[in-house]
């Protein structure tokens, strides 16, 4: 059986089969780029190293949970997750990731095109505060560790004018 809709209006057709949206089962939500834009440059404006701070630790736990909830699933020793993780990263528009070191204790990762630091090109110091949140609760996730157990240093990024985003992340 074949579903039709008409368009919306001359010229604009949507699905209209597809809500809400999901993925593995969970809702999924789209983010123009104007409205996280706002949403970032607004926060770093009003709140500087504040809103850094929240949004590293909110995005932590969310990364944390996920892999906890998801990753988990797939085998560690053949990098099934590892995989995974990157071609989602990429899928879901974050930019693309690349674990350059996974170790028992150590994670060397890094992001191309990051969405969060591309639009801060030509500032003086790192803005991946949700990227690197959530790689730093995913390794904690992958690792079994907790949130004090981690360390997470960002030593390149794109805002800076750096051609890459780079994340070294500890188990401390």
């Amino acid at each position: 059986e074949v579903e039709y809709a008409p368009p919306l209006f001359d010229g604009v057709a949507l699905d209209m089969w597809s809500y809400p949206p999901t993925f593995s089962g969970d809702r999924v939500i789209f983010m123009r780029k104007g409205l996280y834009e706002s949403m970032l440059k607004e926060g770093w404006k009003r709140l500087g190293g504040s809103f850094a701070a929240l949004l590293y630790y909110a995005y932590f736990h969310a990364g944390q949970d996920i892999y906890t909830k998801f990753y988990s699933k797939y085998r560690q020793e053949s990098g099934d997750s590892i995989r995974l993780a990157e071609e989602l990263f990429r899928l879901f528009g974050y930019g693309i990731l690349k674990f350059t070191k996974l170790t028992d204790t150590e994670a060397l990762v890094k992001v191309y095109d990051s969405f969060e630091c591309s639009i801060f090109k030509g500032a003086e110091e790192p803005r991946g505060a949700i990227v690197r949140g959530l790689l730093a609760g995913w390794a904690a996730g992958y690792w079994g560790a907790s949130y004090d157990e981690i360390l997470v240093k960002e030593e390149k990024c794109i805002a800076k004018g750096d051609p890459y985003c780079q994340y070294h992340i500890y188990r401390i």
